[in-house]
């Protein structure tokens, strides 16, 4: 992306330069998926069986206080862990896809979610931090988050 301070005039780029339409996140952005590196990395994190995923971070700076309660194996994902061990943002579709539960905070990994995740229980939770509970950006507020996904649980 340009180095705009709006994420409108980044949306406008990338529709005017990379033909994407921001309408139909789902409809509109194909992704080609490399299943090796999805393999390896359920196999790198140990993602058998039943467990839950969670992203609880939406930026390098602010992190939300997740409160997960389950009888069930809880794997947070780090983007810092991910780049040491080689992987990247969309390496985790077919983890997500074989969670049981996904629980995410409203950031770019959500839109993911909402296009692969179908049968899973998902968790939106807001982009408030724990540690600045003021803290909600102006785009933030100015950009209609729209899911598609009928299996979105507000929290």
């Amino acid at each position: 992306f340009p180095s705009h301070d709006t994420m409108g005039s980044r949306h406008f780029w990338a529709r005017d330069k990379l033909g994407i339409e921001f309408g139909d996140f789902r409809r509109n952005v194909k992704i080609n998926r490399n299943l090796e590196r999805e393999k390896k990395l359920i196999e790198t994190y140990g993602l058998h069986g039943d467990y839950i995923l969670a992203n609880d971070i939406f930026s390098s700076f602010f992190k939300v206080k997740l409160d997960i309660k389950s009888d069930l194996p809880v794997h947070y994902m780090y983007e810092d862990r991910d780049r040491e061990n080689g992987f990247h943002f969309f390496d985790w579709i077919l983890a997500m896809q074989n969670a049981k539960e996904v629980h995410v905070v409203h950031s770019g990994l959500a839109y993911l979610v909402d296009k692969y995740c179908n049968k899973n229980k998902i968790y939106l939770y807001d982009r408030i931090p724990e540690n600045d509970p003021e803290a909600i950006y102006g785009y933030h507020k100015s950009i209609a988050w729209v899911f598609r996904n009928p299996n979105w649980i507000l929290r």
